[in-house]
């Protein structure tokens, strides 16, 4: 037997019984997991409620804390480092500040 190219399986020619049952047992295994009935109802709810959140979590800012530092009683709105209060701009003038404490 000669193969060609068809495109998909779906178009491929079967002439013989072993053929045809292959392409049986492919097309109920493409179709094993699938859920039927109030199952499929119910998990693309779940699904469009998924993305539902998903899309209204991401137009919301995230929440990012804002640097401690004040000079002259102004605060600074800059947005601070990860796991520290001060900005990237004030966080070298704590520590020298801290420094000059210690000594």
């Amino acid at each position: 037997m000669y193969l060609f190219f068809l495109g998909n399986i779906y178009n491929q020619v079967r002439d013989n019984p072993k053929e045809q049952r292959l392409y049986k047992k492919l097309k109920a295994l493409y179709n094993y997991q699938k859920c039927h009935g109030t199952d499929a109802i119910l998990s693309k709810r779940l699904r469009d409620l998924r993305v539902k959140l998903a899309t209204d979590g991401a137009s919301k800012s995230s929440f990012y804390s804002k640097c401690i530092f004040t000079e002259g009683g102004v605060k600074c709105g800059e947005r601070s480092l990860p796991l520290a209060k001060h900005c990237q701009k004030h966080i070298l003038e704590v520590c020298m500040h801290i420094k000059k404490i210690i000594s």
